[in-house]
């Protein structure tokens, strides 16, 4: 399925808006990736980091 940013996933819960006002880097939809390291430090919970740095901003 292809990713056409956040405000589209979500625009059924947002005030009314035309498709020809959305501006969209295709931010969002970043990855959550596990960090093993802290899993190792803390047992059997596993932690996940949600990874921001791949949005088109970097931000």
């Amino acid at each position: 399925m292809k990713w056409n940013g956040v405000i589209r996933a979500f625009k059924e819960y947002l005030p009314e808006i035309k498709d020809d006002a959305i501006v969209s880097l295709n931010e969002g939809n970043t990855p959550l990736i596990e960090a093993v390291n802290l899993k190792d430090i803390l047992g059997s919970i596993s932690i996940f980091l949600k990874y921001e740095g791949v949005n088109p901003t970097g931000s």
